[in-house]
Parts: C-alpha cells; sequence; structure tokens
C-alpha cells in the first residue's frame, strides 16, 4: 500500500493539518511526520526527531540564499531528508507526499499506475507539495542536494549569484527546496513525471487532476473570483475547462494564507454529495 505522508512542525495550532488528514484518511493510510504540538492530527504519527540524522547533517553545510527566514526554507530542505530516511525505516519504496494544505479525494493507491514509470513526480517541474516519490528516487535527490552544498560548485555559484542579484534589486525570494527539485527535474528528465497535467482516460475521459494550486489557470480551467470553479459530484471535485469537457480532481492546493481556511469548507461539500 502507497500511503500518503504529510511532514507538519508547529509554529501555531492551525485546523488545516487536521483537515488534511481528515479527508486523506477516507481511502487512504495516511502519516503524518510532525512533533509534539501535532500529536493529535488524527492520523498515524511519527517524530520528524527520529529521522532527522541526516537532514541535521545536511544543515550543517547548509547556506541560506533566500529573503525567508533561515528556519522555514531550510525546514523545507530537511523534510525530504525525513520521508526519505522514515520510508527507509519502515520499508517504504513508494509513497505519495503532499503538503498539509492539500485535501486528497482519491486512493492514490489507483492512481499511481500512471506515474509507476518514474522515480518522482513533480508538479509544474518545480514543486514536490503534490506527488509520488520512491525510496530510489528520493535518495538520490538528497545526495544531489547535499553534494550542491557541501562541494560548493558550479550550480553553488549560481545559486550565489543569483541571491545577490535580487539582492542588489531588492527582488524577493531566492534559492529554495523547488530551486534543487527544478534543477534535479533538469538533469534527470526521465526519471521525473508530471502530475498537474490532464490527461485522459479509456474513453477520452478526463483522469483525476493533480491541482497544482487553486488559484492557478494552468490546465486552462474555469476562473472565479481569482479561483477555480470548483463545483463537487459524488464526492470529487471537479471543474470545467474553458474550451474542453469538465474534468475530476483527484487534489486541490490551497496555498496561501487566505486560501486555507477554504480546506474545511471544500472537505464539507464533498462529504454532502
Amino acid at each position: 500500500m502507497i500511503p500518503v505522508i504529510m511532514t507538519e512542525k508547529t509554529i501555531q495550532y492551525s485546523e488545516h493539518l487536521n483537515v488534511a488528514v481528515e479527508r486523506s484518511n477516507f481511502k487512504n493510510r495516511t502519516i503524518v511526520l510532525g512533533d509534539e504540538g501535532n500529536l493529535q492530527c488524527g492520523a498515524e504519527h511519527h517524530m520528524m526527531s527520529d529521522y532527522s540524522y541526516r537532514a541535521n547533517k545536511f544543515a550543517e553545510v547548509y547556506t541560506h540564499l533566500n529573503f525567508n527566514p533561515e528556519w522555514m526554507e531550510l525546514l523545507c530542505f530537511k523534510r525530504w531528508f525525513v520521508i526519505h530516511d522514515f520510508m527507509e525505516k519502515h520499508d517504504i519504496d513508494v509513497c505519495f507526499h503532499c503538503d498539509s494544505d492539500v485535501l486528497v479525494f482519491v486512493d492514490v493507491n489507483e492512481e499511481y499506475h500512471r506515474f509507476k514509470q518514474f522515480e518522482m513526480t513533480l508538479s509544474g517541474r518545480v514543486s514536490g507539495h503534490t506527488g509520488f516519490f520512491t525510496r530510489n528516487g528520493l535518495k538520490k535527490f538528497c545526495d544531489f542536494m547535499f553534494n550542491v552544498y557541501s562541494e560548493r560548485g558550479y550550480l553553488y555559484e549560481l545559486f550565489c549569484t543569483i541571491y545577490e542579484l535580487r539582492q542588489k534589486h531588492q527582488v524577493q525570494g531566492g534559492v529554495c527546496d523547488m530551486t534543487l527539485l527544478g534543477e534535479y527535474a533538469n538533469q534527470n528528465a526521465p526519471t521525473i513525471g508530471e502530475v498537474s497535467v490532464v490527461m485522459e482516460g479509456s474513453g477520452l475521459s478526463p483522469l483525476p487532476f493533480f491541482d497544482h494550486h487553486l488559484r492557478c489557470e494552468e490546465g486552462d480551467f474555469e476562473m472565479v473570483n481569482g479561483k477555480k470553479n470548483i463545483f463537487f459530484l459524488d464526492g470529487l471535485p471537479w471543474c470545467r475547462q474553458v474550451a474542453g469537457p469538465r474534468v475530476p480532481f483527484a487534489t486541490i492546493h490551497f496555498q496561501g494564507a487566505l486560501m486555507k481556511p477554504l480546506m474545511k469548507e471544500f472537505s464539507n461539500k464533498a462529504l454532502k454529495t
């Protein structure tokens, strides 16, 4: 069985993790790698600290190259080491990782056949907020990240230059785990799949779509008030394409502080259909 794995460090209590777990639990084994602050999240819970040896080793070579707080960006990097070491310890070959602001509406085991040829899948070729990750693929990516920061070669110097230019011109952002995911995907294109594309199944009916984020217009979906015009049928969210059929959604990503409060509303709507 392919588990859904989320990582969460408690900064302050937020309901969205519990909502994400509750929704995922309908059809999946859901695991939260967290801390003392989210023991009661409703999922199978494990302490991140028990799987942080390599993550902490990475922290020793990490250089912060982002306008965001260092603890925030470093945590995003470290989670990949934690997830891999958890998979290694528990002999898990494949997991479905999603951020805690993602609602999962499908059995991920039923969707994996579309992506089983890949070692990893991403959303938009740069984001790991939603995707399938093999243990072997995640190990390779973790090794890649560690080597970039420890060897400090071409890519490291390039990232430093990019950040220096952002500082000079006061452009927000910088180097984050998505930067490394995108570069790794470029270098290993045949082994990296893409989940946020509309795929046709038998009879040309669209297969469930993995959302990049609710406010993103990828897939040419109908938008209302700056977000996808989602409606629900038989417990699944759907959205129409502007020039195409309606498409079922496997996940919805509620990225951003304004979107997270909508998670409970969408989950309740799914229950009522």
